[in-house]
């Protein structure tokens, strides 16, 4: 019952944080949150550990959980490596992609295509190119790398707030970068993939 408690806290916060709800510095208190969702402050306190390691939320010893953010440097530096795992991915992926794989990617394209920049479709953004990545990390095989990926792709909702802050232009570009990707995995032109994939 608390996993699935803390799970709601998760998605509750998570959600007012994309939507712009909540902003960077703002304070999250455990009991006005437990209050309002009707819980225990148990099930808040772990939540807002994990938002921590999604990089949503920081907390501080004397002052609490605070709303954060991915400065620039560290979305760069999360932004390189995740593009060159994403790189390896697309080399090893070339044996094993099927065309169901290819046809689930595009479905998902066209999912992108759909939004239309409202806040809450940051947050269907976010989750929609993380299942497109994590469909071609699937497809390398490697255990190590789907490994390692997932476990970065947990910051992959604080990335999308640091966009949607300083690049927010980028959200509308998405359906066209990710187009490419397809494109060139229909065509088998796997070369091609590697450096638009990210």
């Amino acid at each position: 019952m608390d996993a699935t408690r803390q799970d709601l806290v998760t998605a509750h916060v998570r959600r007012a944080i994309m939507t712009g709800h909540l902003h960077p510095g703002d304070r999250l208190i455990e009991q006005t949150l437990a209050a309002e969702l009707r819980m225990s402050r148990g099930p808040v306190r772990d939540a807002l550990r994990l938002l921590e390691q999604e990089g949503l939320v920081q907390i501080y010893r004397n002052r609490g959980a605070v709303v954060s953010m991915l400065g620039l440097r560290d979305a760069y530096e999360f932004y390189l490596v995740r593009g060159h795992l994403e790189s390896l991915a697309v080399r090893l992926a070339r044996d094993h992609m099927q065309p169901a794989d290819i046809a689930y990617l595009q479905s998902l394209v066209g999912k992108m295509a759909d939004l239309g920049g409202a806040e809450e479709d940051w947050l269907v953004a976010a989750d929609l190119d993380l299942a497109f990545h994590r469909r071609i990390v699937a497809c390398s095989q490697n255990r190590s790398l789907i490994q390692s990926y997932g476990a970065m792709d947990v910051k992959i909702n604080a990335l999308f707030i640091t966009v949607k802050q300083y690049l927010p232009a980028r959200f509308f570009k998405m359906p066209e970068r990710h187009q490419k990707v397809v494109d060139v995995f229909r065509a088998g032109e796997w070369w091609r993939a590697e450096p638009v994939v990210a």
